[in-house]
């Protein structure tokens, strides 16, 4: 989108990120999500550093092995539904 020649390194720790970003080890552009993060929030998004087209997006899976009984795969979606009250009605089995 901006013609930017960089390296991607990914951070498992927000943690450590955000301590390397304080301790001025690490130098940050901007965040991906829409808003600014709360952990750091002098960081512009990606949108307010000039991209205004900017749209980033995660998804995340639970996966089960082929052939898994139904009643498995449903109580594990279940759980998933308990983890968050918002998302209760997106677990399927």
């Amino acid at each position: 989108m901006t013609g930017v020649d960089m390296v991607h390194v990914a951070y498992a720790d927000v943690g450590l990120v955000t301590s390397h970003l304080k301790s001025g080890k690490l130098r940050g552009l901007a965040v991906t999500s829409a808003g600014r993060s709360a952990a750091v929030p002098e960081l512009p998004t990606v949108a307010e550093a000039g991209v205004p087209d900017y749209a980033s997006g995660t998804w995340y899976g639970v996966l089960a092995p082929a052939g898994t009984p139904a009643p498995i795969v449903a109580r594990r979606a279940r759980q998933v539904g308990q983890g968050d009250p918002r998302r209760r009605d997106q677990a399927r089995t």
